[in-house]
């Protein structure tokens, strides 16, 4: 049994410690904010991620997981569908299980769930919560919190995002997120179902798309609009006012009037929902580029602290 730290309790940072502990090992998670407020919208679980989460027991329904049924491109002026680029059946032929729509918390709270519950098998993970990291030694492996307290291990998990402490380690020089060249600005607010179907001008959304995803692309502008069944939306532009800053503000909140100018071309079909709107949040899209490695010594990466893909383009 080996005693695994992991720096980072997100996604990454959790699905790493269902695997470990599954496999026997000794699982502590150190994460600087305190859990208490997760934050996001809606989340695609590809086949290859859902085959794992299936494996490892999870039930799907009772997470209120939704199986995709597909995602369709539309003309942004006309609102005519102009192609199908995922169906239900592409999903499984694929990867052998379904696509699922998801809240990110709701996956988050999932995976913690498999991560720390007291059944099952191996030793449940601890969360160590408001435990910022500022160093990382990947050859005496060990971590060196906030206050001071140095935390040894016998192997470390990098899960601390596009941020990474724990790649800087594993390169030993300093490793900045950039701004990619196209879509560098993201806009996400929800809308329920129910205020969509109250008013005749955007009762339309509700029609016919139960579990799927619209794409709007303008080509020119490089604009994208897209919604899935549970009225998640998504903009994503390219702003060159967008600073990158040393960390992003993920709880920064705009009117809606700003992407509804944004879109102000758009068929009134789409731009009459987005009006609908109430609470958006807007935040800078960042990505590195490739590593040349994920690992040294005792410390691995996963997640954005790796591969740190560029979002939908």
């Amino acid at each position: 049994m080996l005693h695994v730290v992991i720096v980072g309790a997100g996604i990454a940072g959790l699905a790493a410690a269902v695997s470990l502990r599954r496999a026997g090992h000794r699982v502590h998670l150190y994460e600087q904010s305190s859990l208490n407020n997760e934050i996001g919208a809606a989340i695609t679980i590809p086949p290859n991620a859902s085959r794992i989460l299936l494996a490892w027991g999870v039930r799907p329904e009772d997470w209120d997981f939704v199986v995709s049924e597909g995602a369709s491109s539309h003309d942004p002026f006309t609102m005519e569908k102009t192609s199908d680029f995922l169906t239900r059946e592409t999903a499984r032929e694929t990867g052998g299980t379904p696509q699922y729509l998801s809240h990110r918390v709701d996956l988050h709270n999932c995976l913690k769930w498999l991560a720390t519950r007291a059944e099952g098998p191996g030793v449940p993970a601890m969360i160590h919560r408001g435990c910022g990291v500022t160093s990382i030694d990947p050859v005496a492996p060990s971590i060196t919190l906030r206050d001071g307290s140095t935390i040894p291990a016998d192997f470390i998990v990098g899960a601390d995002g596009v941020h990474s402490r724990a790649a800087a380690a594993v390169l030993q020089r300093e490793v900045k997120a950039i701004a990619p060249k196209y879509s560098n600005l993201c806009y996400r607010f929800l809308i329920p179902a129910s205020v969509l179907e109250e008013d005749p001008k955007t009762r339309h959304w509700n029609v016919g798309n139960r579990s799927r995803m619209r794409v709007f692309p303008h080509n020119e502008t490089q604009r994208r609009l897209v919604s899935n069944t549970v009225h998640n939306f998504v903009g994503l532009f390219h702003d060159e006012s967008a600073g990158l800053g040393a960390s992003e503000d993920w709880q920064a909140s705009v009117g809606v009037d700003e992407i509804v100018n944004k879109l102000k071309d758009f068929h009134p079909g789409i731009v009459n929902v987005i009006r609908k709107a109430k609470d958006v949040k807007r935040w800078p899209l960042l990505y590195r580029p490739p590593l040349e490695s994920w690992h040294r010594e005792m410390l691995v990466l996963v997640g954005d602290a790796a591969p740190s893909q560029k979002h939908f383009p």
